[in-house]
């Protein structure tokens, strides 16, 4: 079935308007397209029959999407400096025209004679919103302060990065399909988040990728498996979070264990709390049996 569909899909593209003066333009993306997994050219059009509507009014708007996808990449690769995935480019400043012609190329596909100007609106500002969140997010990753000691703020820091970069853009896609197959509110943003999702742990696994086949790539930016890595080699975070579940481990046990009356002379600071309990009355003798 998806391979059914990403045909479908790569066919509508290469058929697009925008391409019939450019061919190596088309080329270019069609090259991507076909190393894609099927599944991924396929995610719009199976939320479009996921809301009872055939496949086929979801192939132009999942053609849209996945151009606006490898746009999208192929900058992300250029600004990171990876030209590893940028080969059958000639420069990386050829690389960055192409891509901007494939922004306006997926706008020009919404216009579609199968979506009513309503449902094409809908489409415009969806994509629209997750560009520029997009965006945002490498933005943020891009300027994100990896000087600080704080490790838990670069964390949360990295996370909101991912979210609005590759998030965003995941979320678009599936939302589209489903605004496509007319699909109630509560579909949509199920989905939605379903595509959120989704796009993080395809953004964590590109990263991981690039850690192990490069490790001097991912540096150039505190990826999440970097931020890991020196979170994991700094003692001092390490015993923080030891201590923290420690900490936690016992509110949970206090949480669920009645309280215990123990003998006046155990100190007021152990009240409460089983195990430290359990360590003062070891250290008094016959306090063993106050419990």
């Amino acid at each position: 079935m998806f391979g059914e569909i990403s045909k479908e899909v790569i066919d509508f593209a290469q058929e697009s308007a925008s391409f019939h003066e450019w061919l190596e333009c088309r080329q270019l993306l069609v090259n991507l397209l076909n190393e894609d997994d099927s599944w991924i050219l396929a995610l719009p059009v199976l939320t479009c029959r996921a809301v009872e509507k055939e496949q086929h009014n979801a192939i132009p708007v999942t053609a849209a999407w996945i151009t606006l996808v490898h746009a999208a990449n192929v900058i992300d690769d250029v600004q990171d400096g990876d030209l590893s995935r940028l080969a059958q480019f000639q420069s990386p400043q050829l690389a960055m025209t192409v891509a901007v012609a494939w922004i306006f190329t997926a706008y020009r596909m919404i216009d579609h004679p199968s979506y009513d100007s309503e449902t094409q609106n809908k489409i415009i500002r969806i994509f629209s919103s997750a560009g520029l969140e997009s965006s945002m997010g490498q933005f943020l990753d891009i300027v994100m302060d990896t000087s600080e000691s704080d490790f838990t703020n670069q964390l949360e820091e990295s996370w909101n990065a991912v979210i609005m970069k590759s998030g965003s853009i995941f979320k678009a896609g599936i939302v589209a399909g489903a605004i496509v197959g007319a699909g109630s509110k509560d579909i949509v943003e199920a989905l939605g988040d379903y595509g959120t999702a989704l796009g993080v742990i395809r953004q964590v696994m590109d990263d991981c990728r690039d850690f192990w086949n490069d490790e001097e790539i991912s540096k150039k930016h505190r990826t999440l498996p970097i931020l890991l890595k020196s979170m994991a080699s700094d003692k001092r975070l390490t015993s923080h979070i030891k201590r923290t579940v420690k900490d936690k481990q016992e509110a949970q046990i206090i949480s669920q264990t009645p309280q215990i009356s123990v003998s006046a002379d155990i100190p007021e600071d152990h009240y409460g709390c089983p195990i430290r309990v359990a360590e003062a009355c070891a250290e008094k003798p016959g306090c063993s049996q106050a419990i």
